[in-house]
């Protein structure tokens, strides 16, 4: 193999044409069994490289989308461009066109919340590793009670910033971090789908499952309690972490990868 081929087979970054017209845009790289990386909210597929992951996870082919309306991908306009069913679609077009027949799908937070639809939906998954997520509703304990509101205060900073009248002296740190970080107008439409998607169940899904949780994250280690018995029948293992918040339950990847390595190797 020359070096450029070699190249060419370890890193591709490119976009896929969704079945609706949109490019989702996407990260491959290395060789290996398949591992598809889904980002939390009003993140893209840059962070797991920022933190680490990639580099630990040496010996798989890794694949690495930007959800549509984040990142660098198309930012539909509707709310209905946000069906979980279409985002499904997008992610099997990015494993095509790395060449995935079948993967693990690994996400964290609104990554995976997507992951465990996936991995009921399709016989591709292999594995399902879901960090900081939960079974049932997509939208649980405290968050469910904030995004109503949410998505409200989404909504007008989105024309704020549209009409280039938003008063950034006046915004709170958590709202600078949403303007920062996420695509306002696609999350408001995103917010609004949540609340619809199905819940899942952890007999829903088709393949062995870990779910990795913070102990900080109380939200998510009530909702695996509320689950505990179903995952057991399910092939779903829980680890509950000593990590002291929902961010943290990513970022320490000291912690988390080694569970994850492990599942992996089973």
């Amino acid at each position: 193999m020359t070096p450029l081929k070699a190249l060419f087979v370890t890193l591709v970054s490119g976009y896929v044409e969704s079945k609706d017209g949109y490019r989702i845009s996407y990260r491959c790289e290395g060789e290996g069994p398949a591992v598809m990386l889904l980002h939390g909210g009003g993140d893209t597929k840059d962070s797991w490289w920022r933190v680490g992951y990639p580099m630990r996870l040496a010996g798989h082919k890794i694949i690495a989308p930007d959800i549509r309306g984040n990142g660098m991908s198309d930012k539909p306009a509707k709310p209905d461009d946000y069906y979980i069913d279409i985002i499904m679609d997008d992610l099997l077009r990015v494993a095509d066109a790395c060449a995935a027949d079948r993967f693990t799908v690994i996400g964290f937070s609104f990554g995976g919340d997507v992951a465990k639809h996936l991995a009921a939906a399709s016989d591709r998954v292999e594995k399902l590793v879901m960090i900081g997520s939960g079974f049932g509703a997509s939208a649980f304990g405290g968050f469910a009670e904030r995004l109503p509101a949410m998505r409200r205060r989404f909504k007008v900073l989105a024309e704020e910033l549209d009409h280039s009248v938003l008063d950034f002296s006046s915004l709170t740190p958590t709202e600078r971090v949403w303007v920062e970080n996420f695509h306002l107008p696609s999350w408001v439409h995103i917010l609004a789908q949540l609340s619809h998607w199905p819940p899942m169940r952890p007999g829903d899904l088709r393949c062995p499952a870990l779910l990795i949780v913070g102990s900080g994250n109380a939200d998510a280690v009530a909702q695996a309690e509320k689950y505990r018995g179903e995952m057991a029948e399910a092939r779903v293992r829980l680890e509950v972490l000593e990590v002291s918040s929902h961010y943290k339950e990513f970022t320490d990847v000291d912690s988390v990868l080694p569970v994850i390595q492990r599942f992996l190797n089973e």
